[in-house]
């Protein structure tokens, strides 16, 4: 088994069983594999969380820069998509596994959290800028103030994902794309919601 492929299923414990899962002195028995190929590829809990939030985050980097490379999409549906991605795969996460986190692996917590300011203070916010230069955006937005909010809105998720988010993940993901869809100008609006849509 590969390092990547021993990601992915401890990632899967993280989602469904929570970060309290992630013990060396179990995880071999919790991801069904030998203690000896665990104790290979990383030395204590820390460097696992670590190894896979990293992981998470570099796939959604990809998934960032090729939707800003597509040439068939104009800048509003990048941010959709990018905006989608994100979040369906914050939900993914068992309730009490960012309160974890934040809690009990603060170097771990702080990448998810550097990145994620990265995204809306920086990324989000220059396509947004793109999209108002391009005609799609209502007039009078700040849209620091937009991306600050949104912000905002992103870190109660991730540090108060409550048992009832867990239970409701496509409404959580929608009410929060629909606030984007708030600062569309009418005729855009059916766009957006067919984006909505698009798994």
């Amino acid at each position: 088994m590969t390092r990547e492929e021993l990601i992915q299923r401890i990632l899967k414990i993280m989602r469904t069983k929570g970060a309290h899962a992630i013990r060396m002195s179990r995880l071999h028995r919790e991801a069904n594999i030998s203690s000896k190929l665990i104790k290979a590829h990383f030395s204590s809990k820390e460097e696992v969380f670590e190894a896979c939030m990293t992981w998470v985050l570099d796939i959604h980097k990809d998934f960032a820069s090729t939707v800003q490379n597509d040439l068939s999409l104009n800048p509003f549906q990048k941010l959709i998509r990018i905006y989608k991605h994100g979040l369906v795969e914050v939900m993914n996460y068992h309730p009490s596994f960012f309160f974890y986190l934040k809690k009990k692996q603060s170097s771990t917590y702080k990448l998810i959290d550097d990145y994620t300011k990265h995204i809306f203070n920086e990324l989000y916010l220059a396509l947004l800028e793109e999209s108002r230069n391009k005609g799609f955006l209502i007039s009078g937005i700040n849209l620091k103030v937009f991306c600050k909010t949104q912000l905002s809105q992103s870190q109660i998720i991730l540090e108060k994902m409550y048992a009832e988010y867990y239970e409701y993940t496509d409404q959580v993901v929608k009410i929060q794309l629909l606030s984007l869809r708030s600062i569309l100008k009418k005729e855009f609006m059916d766009q957006f919601d067919e984006e909505l849509m698009i798994k």
